[in-house]
């Protein structure tokens, strides 16, 4: 992964193991959506009819379904047993950021949010690369493109706009320049 939890990690009393000798030691096996697409079914694997197999996505259910073409119709129902995603109608919601985070961002005080906007010198980034695959991906492509022709000045970067490698090499000083990430 190249976000989210590493080998070893605890979250409340569970221990994150990508290693796949371990799955008869699991109360829960957490499925990334795009992980199904290896699977096959029925299901040849060990499983205890205990355990708990998680579908986990941060994704939108559109954009798992349509954007990305998966096919998670060749599981029967029982094969996932809960959710684990960004909403909060999940099994179990993850959010993007933890109540940790969102207190300690808080409780810095009004002194520490002025300085830290006084060196943002860009208004709005917007870092895309599914352009025109669902009909929401297209409606946000629009928006933008009038945002940006009524004048806000929106720098665009990603697969839609054929600048992806120069984004990647975006230093953290580059990223925190602007006021605005735009995000839909």
């Amino acid at each position: 992964m190249d976000q989210g939890w590493t080998e070893g990690d605890t979250v409340g009393k569970c221990m994150v193991t990508y290693n796949r000798n371990r799955i008869k030691e699991a109360a829960a096996v957490l499925f990334h959506h795009t992980a199904l697409d290896d699977e096959t079914m029925p299901w040849k694997h060990y499983r205890d009819e205990d355990q708990l197999f998680t579908f986990m996505t941060m994704e939108s259910p559109s954009n798992i379904i349509h954007g990305e073409s998966r096919n998670l119709r060749k599981f029967d129902d029982s094969f996932i047993n809960i959710t684990m995603t960004h909403r909060r109608d999940s099994d179990v919601f993850t959010p993007y950021v933890t109540p940790d985070d969102v207190t300690s961002m808080y409780s810095r005080g009004k002194d520490y949010v002025d300085d830290l906007i006084s060196k943002k010198k860009k208004v709005a980034l917007w870092v895309v690369s599914n352009c025109k695959k669902i009909r929401g991906s297209r409606l946000r492509m629009d928006y933008v493109t009038k945002m940006v022709e009524a004048g806000l000045p929106v720098d665009r970067f990603g697969h839609c706009f054929k600048n992806k490698k120069e984004f990647s090499r975006f230093s953290e000083k580059q990223l925190q320049s602007y006021k605005f990430y735009m995000s839909f």
